[in-house]
């Protein structure tokens, strides 16, 4: 694969680096404010337009949006199938990631009234979460039929009912408990992606020198498109 092949590696590593970045930054930056409530508030709550100081998160959002770029288009050049499809969904994530975090939530009290910059970031926030469900459910279908890629499966299913359940939550369950939905939200997706990210560089198209043992392996892998050496 060359060069292409090693830039596809290093994509398919953002989508473990990242969301465990993401995770941490996050969890740390909800530490700082003293009267921040994690089971109430929301992620974008620290970096709202209310807040002075915002910049980390906003920046961790930007960058990790544009990693997912990076990752998904990787991604999709490896699947055996719903290539084009992948692709677009994580470019539209990502690129919904990164807008987010340019643009603020909706800050608190009487001199912060819902205007324009906060309908902007919160119209990004759900086409992401749209966007990542709908790939989460292309890769299942993929796990599914490859053994290859049989580690998406359960993951993705895990993910789609956790990510799926917790929006119903946040939209019609006590408010008080919506920044600890949002979070659920986020770490399903998170999960996934880095166990997505594992089972991809495992794979004989992120890895075209590894041996390949038969070719009655290789068809049951789905790659029947690689050239394979005879049984001993």
């Amino acid at each position: 694969m060359g060069i292409h092949g090693d830039l596809i590696r290093i994509g398919l590593w953002f989508g473990i680096i990242a969301p465990f970045v993401a995770i941490v930054l996050i969890g740390s930056a909800a530490l700082v404010p003293p009267s921040y409530r994690e089971f109430s508030d929301m992620i974008s709550d620290l970096a709202d337009q209310g807040q002075p100081h915002g910049y980390l998160i906003r920046f961790d959002m930007f960058v990790f949006g544009l990693a997912m770029i990076a990752f998904g288009l990787s991604l999709s050049a490896i699947l055996p199938r719903w290539h084009v499809v992948t692709g677009i969904l994580f470019v539209i994530f990502g690129f919904s990631v990164s807008m987010a975090g340019v643009f603020r939530d909706y800050g608190e009290g009487p001199n912060m009234p819902h205007n324009r910059e906060g309908f902007i970031h919160t119209t990004f926030g759900v086409t992401a979460i749209i966007a990542i469900v709908v790939a989460m459910i292309a890769t299942t279908s993929i796990g599914s039929r490859t053994d290859e890629w049989r580690p998406l499966l359960w993951p993705g299913i895990a993910g789609i009912f956790m990510i799926t359940t917790s929006v119903l939550l946040f939209l019609w369950g006590p408010t008080s408990l919506q920044g600890l939905v949002e979070r659920i939200i986020y770490l399903s997706a998170g999960i996934w992606m880095m166990v997505a990210a594992y089972a991809a560089i495992r794979t004989r198209e992120a890895n075209p020198d590894r041996p390949i043992q038969s070719k009655h392996a290789l068809r049951r892998s789905g790659n029947e498109h690689y050239p394979a050496v005879s049984e001993q």
